[in-house]
């Protein structure tokens, strides 16, 4: 069998999240309806992080398998089929030891938030009424950084038994006047984790929680101050990273390039020097 990965974009809006479910639909349902098409085999994907309905993706890692060899082109023949709000950027593959959520070594989300009218950005951002205390809201996300267990910043504890994620950076940064974001890398997320601590951070600067009840829900995983869940259109699966060695670059768009830092491209090549572009064009690319 072979594996192949795809790095996919999407706008989460009218997604009920990236899991297939029955009564709803989830991104992965609608690219693995467009895959199997396409190859004309089953398809189940395997994401590498489970975004909450109307969440977006900057970087969804899936992978597939498949009994024979895919033909390039194949990333504007699968764009093709898909609706414009999901589109795949990257084809990969893999040995067969790579596994898509268990392989990968962080993921980055980001979250964004605006207090100046912007008919641009307000789908994906969440509206303040006032600019916040930037260095408050950093004094706060650095007392996340290590391994906690985040019971207090998560929905769904029944169905989580391991609640521990150790959490690698997390900050605050001015994107542009009037606009900012929340950047957080961890080996793994609790089931809206980011939303709740993204609330939570808010509150602290707004006056509407003491840092007696934030310090409460991380050090000793009190729920009781208040479980605010930020909105779901600022939040982004930013990037996911893999060893070195993990995947082999097929085909790229290069929407998103790589860059330096624990949100770079996942793709290190080994196989082979070069990236076949979707014209077919072959181009060297330095790992």
């Amino acid at each position: 069998m072979k594996k192949y990965v795809l790095k996919l974009a999407y706008d989460g809006a009218k997604y009920a999240g990236w899991q297939r479910q029955p009564h709803a639909l989830g991104v992965a349902q609608v690219v693995e309806k467009a895959l199997a098409t396409l190859t004309k085999t089953t398809v189940k994907l395997v994401g590498a992080g489970r975004t909450d309905a109307g969440v977006h993706a900057r970087a969804q890692i899936a992978h597939w398998e498949m009994p024979y060899s895919i033909e390039l082109p194949f990333l504007r023949h699968l764009n093709a089929l898909l609706p414009g709000d999901i589109q795949a950027l990257s084809l990969y593959e893999a040995a067969e030891s790579f596994h898509a959520r268990h392989s990968a070594i962080s993921r980055t989300y980001r979250y964004f938030i605006r207090w100046v009218p912007n008919p641009f950005r307000r789908a994906y951002s969440f509206p303040l009424s006032a600019p916040p205390a930037l260095p408050l809201l950093n004094q706060a996300a650095s007392l996340l950084i290590g391994s906690y267990d985040f019971s207090a910043f998560t929905k769904g504890l029944e169905d989580q038994p391991n609640r521990e994620c150790r959490v690698y950076s997390a900050r605050w940064e001015m994107e542009e006047e009037g606009f900012a974001f929340f950047e957080i890398t961890a080996n793994r997320f609790l089931r809206a984790m980011v939303r709740a601590l993204v609330g939570a951070q808010l509150r602290l600067a707004q006056g509407k929680l003491s840092w007696e009840a934030f310090k409460a829900a991380l050090y000793e995983k009190d729920r009781r101050w208040g479980m605010y869940l930020a909105a779901p259109q600022g939040l982004f699966l930013w990037a996911v990273e893999y060893p070195p060695q993990s995947l082999y670059l097929l085909e790229s768009y290069a929407l998103f390039p790589p860059h330096s830092g624990p949100a770079a491209d996942p793709a290190t090549e080994s196989k082979a020097d070069s990236a076949r572009t979707p014209s077919g064009d072959s181009r060297r690319r330095d790992g």
